[in-house]
């Protein structure tokens, strides 16, 4: 469920018999919105309204179902655009979006650790019957239409950086030495490698413009959305630059190559290592928020050893391999013999049926965790909230 609001919202619940509404504060679910005057910022809570005594406390985990997508303090409005889990499992407090409720809207002052009596004027209002929070965008006017662009936005980063960016920097690592064929006049790995690197810029770029357009602008929030926002867009950045330094790629044996390689292959290592980051935290995140089952954690997970393992096997064998042509290494050179001219060819490398099939292996499995993922952040992203 989504909402926008601009001050405490609370979820009344039904008598225990059903026959009548209860619409007065007690024994309700609360949403926080709050403005700190004190740092400037908007975050949001999750907290509980006593059946008894009129009072409020935060509850033990106050981001519990409830994730900030933006917030702003203008003009004396605070205003909070969030996502609500239909339940959390365990926490009663939480009430289960899956019945129909009665809204309660309020607002007042807050301190650290719950709110104060709500204002009087104006006063607190209700809805004079049962919503279904299923079917209703709270101050939306409708369903939840950022919901298929933030899930565009998690499949394209993950198919960009965790199968694009790791298929095309393996191939540029250990596959210029595996294919004579050339492709358009150019060497087929640098043609796989710069094709797979090109459709990551693309993907992340799009994504990272749909993001911005889904959440109105940047995350001003203090929790693990903004430190996922923070190491993403910085992946980000230093990805959106990689091309242009490909742009200034000078010519080999030239002195200024060298150069090129390190600082061409950091960003672009970095930027990788960074992506990855950002993608853990985000499913993390989601799975504290019961929005992401942990499997797809583990999933992640088991896409990063698989890559780091074929990466340890690809670099064993490129040690074998120069050991046993540097022992048999042999200059070649023309041979005159009478009036014409012999050339001994160049032998294929030795062990690239090997990474042939090393790097079939590696596609296949890498595509169907990559597919694996995007369907679970598809189908199971959305099923909570």
């Amino acid at each position: 469920m989504s909402g926008i609001v601009d001050s405490p919202l609370t979820f009344q619940p039904t008598s225990p018999f059903g026959s009548r509404t209860d619409t007065s504060m007690g024994n309700d679910s609360v949403i926080e919105c709050v403005h700190n005057i004190d740092t400037g910022t908007v975050d949001i809570y999750m907290s509980y309204n006593a059946a008894t005594g009129k009072s409020n406390s935060r509850l033990a985990r106050p981001k519990d179902g409830v994730i900030l997508q933006s917030s702003s303090y203008n003009g004396g409005i605070i205003r909070c655009r969030f996502l609500r889990a239909k339940s959390v499992s365990g926490n009663n407090l939480v009430f289960d979006l899956n019945h129909p409720w009665h809204l309660l809207m309020a607002n007042g002052e807050a301190y650290t650790g719950g709110l104060h009596m709500h204002s009087l004027a104006p006063p607190p209002t209700s809805s004079k019957e049962k919503v279904n929070l299923l079917a209703t965008d709270i101050g939306g006017g409708g369903q939840d239409n950022t919901a298929a662009l933030r899930k565009a936005h998690a499949a394209l980063m993950v198919i960009g950086w965790v199968f694009f960016v790791s298929l095309g920097k393996l191939t540029a690592r250990y596959y210029k030495n595996t294919w004579d064929t050339k492709l358009f006049e150019l060497h087929l790995w640098f043609q796989i490698h710069r094709t797979c690197m090109v459709t990551a810029w693309i993907c992340f770029v799009i994504s990272t413009i749909i993001i911005i357009y889904a959440v109105g602008g940047w995350v001003t929030s203090s929790d693990a959305a903004y430190t996922h926002s923070i190491v993403g867009i910085i992946a980000v950045c230093l990805g959106f630059v990689q091309p242009f330094i490909a742009l200034c790629r000078c010519h080999p044996g030239t002195s200024s190559r060298p150069w090129f390689n390190w600082i061409h292959w950091g960003v672009g290592t970095v930027a990788h290592i960074l992506a990855v980051v950002a993608i853990f935290l985000a499913i993390a995140f989601l799975h504290g928020n019961d929005a992401m089952p942990f499997y797809l954690f583990c999933i992640m997970g088991a896409f990063i050893l698989w890559h780091v393992f074929v990466e340890i096997i690809l670099e064993i064998h490129a040690c074998i391999v120069y050991r046993k042509q540097k022992k048999t290494e042999v200059q070649m050179r023309p041979v005159n013999q009478g009036t014409f001219t012999m050339t001994v060819e160049r032998p294929r490398p030795k062990g690239s049926a090997f990474q042939k099939l090393m790097m079939f292996l590696y596609v296949i499995v890498s595509f169907i965790l990559t597919v694996i993922i995007v369907v679970l952040l598809m189908v199971k992203w959305g099923s909570t909230y």
